[in-house]
């Protein structure tokens, strides 16, 4: 297996510093190339913020190469299937709890999947629990799901998912 090089670069972006972490190559050979803006503290000298930049950057190349970074715009369904695979690769969870997660999925997904992390608010997370306890939400029965149900929706997959990273 080829090792990858995390090779990262900045640039003055206006007001701000964009920071560049090149990841390794796609399944399409495409260079995966992961940002982070860094916008410097009023007051600082300029060979402060030289400075600062540059420890910003090792730490972003850092996170990229231990895998804890995540992107602000990925979709929830994205990060939640990543999680996923490395919490059952990994074996840090109970076989129990994965296939709780993992049945949870198709619901969460209609109702939060196709939204990035960064714009999901409590406000969408408590609309999601509200519709779980609208008739029809029972898949068997038709009618809501059972107060208990609707927790574990809650705490096995928003909390664990949402919370993690």
């Amino acid at each position: 297996m080829k090792e990858v090089d995390f090779i990262g670069r900045y640039e003055k972006r206006g007001k701000g510093y964009r920071l560049k972490v090149y990841n390794g190559y796609d399944a399409n050979h495409n260079q995966i190339v992961e940002t982070k803006t860094w916008i410097p503290d009023s007051g600082m000298t300029e060979k402060q913020i030289i400075k600062e930049v540059e420890r910003q950057l090792v730490l972003f190349e850092e996170e990229v190469k231990n895998g804890s970074y995540v992107s602000a715009n990925v979709k929830f369904e994205v990060m939640a299937e990543k999680f996923l695979e490395q919490a059952s690769l990994e074996g840090n969870l109970k076989q129990l709890t994965l296939e709780r997660l993992k049945d949870c999925r198709e619901r969460t997904y209609k109702a939060i999947g196709h939204m990035r992390l960064d714009r999901i608010t409590t406000a969408h997370i408590q609309n999601f629990i509200n519709s779980l306890a609208q008739d029809g939400a029972n898949k068997q029965t038709g009618k809501k799901l059972s107060t208990k149900t609707q927790k574990a929706f809650f705490n096995e997959f928003v909390i664990k998912l949402c919370c993690k990273n």
